[in-house]
């Protein structure tokens, strides 16, 4: 999304780290709806991409939905 504002790389801020405990929210949700869930955020990105008119990047996240 940096390609639609301003984005910085700095270089003294640690990474984020993910972990994984039984709290996670996606812990314990049945498969079939992890996956819906990831299309429609696949979906959502793609529909904010393409309103940006951005056509590489349109076409990049086209093949995840």
């Amino acid at each position: 999304m940096g390609l639609h504002g301003k984005a910085k790389f700095l270089s003294d801020i640690a990474p984020s780290v993910y972990r994984k405990h039984p709290g996670n929210s996606w812990s314990g949700i049945p498969h079939d709806i992890m996956k819906s869930r990831i299309k429609a955020m696949h979906q959502r990105i793609y529909e904010l991409i393409k309103q940006k008119g951005n056509e590489r990047h349109t076409a990049l996240r086209r093949k995840f939905i």
